[in-house]
């Protein structure tokens, strides 16, 4: 077991598995900044490697990742597991003394860039976060923006003009608490907070090749089967089945533009029972056979 000091005097501790090579999983980058009434740090991570990973911090957190993983799990208290493989340009937010634990197997340098808020900063502009629902590996372009905005301020120095990380921090924790008042407002009659829509769009986007049932879906949020296919169906238009198969057909429009696979090879990417099953579903939802689409007719 590795310890190291986080912004703040956070202990992190990581748990080190080896490389194929068998020698340690080493950290190619790792810069940190204080600024006040807020911390930064920027990490990169070498590859082949496979690592275990548990934080939990005495302040909020907002993470931005960039890595692509070929097997893994993340988990947060709150919040369903997450076996996502593709991180790219996802963010998880972490409330106060909640933990986010897991590990990754990464075959290609991975980073990430994680911002820290003092309660106290948070406090003298009225915000209050520590209410936010942990939220993992979910996208939102305004936040990832500013995140991006940090990760350059803490590589480059000459970016770090006064006062500007501060009003960076300011702008994340506003758009952060934009989030918070999305999740805790009233749903539509009958319907899905968005929050709850998301949680399983990410699943299912984690598991489009899983025969994946009602009753797992319902579970995640805690609902009977009958209340979450009326609440889905009010908030998305559409009833359960008929978004899973949405999914799966955009899902198989991007696979078809490999050449190399078959359409029985993406049928099993997307969770069709053959080929006969995603074309008779791709027909009816684009209009067309996944040959002709590939050919362009």
């Amino acid at each position: 077991m590795n310890k190291r000091m986080l912004p703040g005097g956070i202990i992190r501790p990581i748990e080190r598995t080896t490389r194929p090579a068998g020698g340690p999983i080493d950290l190619d980058f790792l810069r940190r900044k204080t600024w006040p009434g807020v911390s930064a740090e920027s990490v990169r991570l070498e590859a082949p490697a496979e690592y275990d990973f548990r934080l939990k911090a005495s302040s909020n957190f907002l993470m931005l990742l960039d890595l692509q993983r070929t097997d893994g799990e993340t988990a947060v208290s709150g919040a369903p597991r997450s076996h996502r493989k593709n991180l790219r340009h996802r963010l998880s937010y972490v409330p106060a003394d909640c933990e986010i634990s897991g590990w990754s197997k990464i075959e290609k340098p991975a980073s990430f860039t994680a911002v820290y808020f003092d309660p106290v900063m948070l406090q003298e502009d009225r915000l209050d976060l520590s209410r936010l629902q942990p939220m993992i590996e979910f996208e939102d372009n305004m936040l990832r923006t500013a995140m991006l905005q940090f990760e350059a301020t803490i590589k480059n120095p000459q970016l770090d003009q006064p006062g500007y990380a501060e009003t960076l921090a300011i702008l994340l924790a506003y758009e952060i608490g934009r989030m918070r008042s999305q999740q805790s407002s009233a749903p539509m009659q009958g319907g899905l907070p968005q929050w709850q829509v998301r949680v399983v769009v990410d699943y299912l986007e984690g598991h489009i090749a899983d025969q994946t049932t009602i009753a797992q879906l319902s579970a995640l949020l805690d609902l009977s089967r009958f209340h979450f296919i009326r609440a889905f169906k009010k908030t998305v238009g559409m009833s359960p089945h008929k978004f899973i198969l949405q999914r799966r057909i955009e899902r198989a429009r991007e696979l078809l533009a490999d050449e190399n696979l078959s359409v029985a090879e993406v049928a099993g990417r997307t969770g069709f029972n053959g080929a006969a099953q995603l074309t008779r579903v791709f027909r009816q939802i684009v209009g067309t056979t996944p040959t002709a689409f590939r050919r362009g007719d």
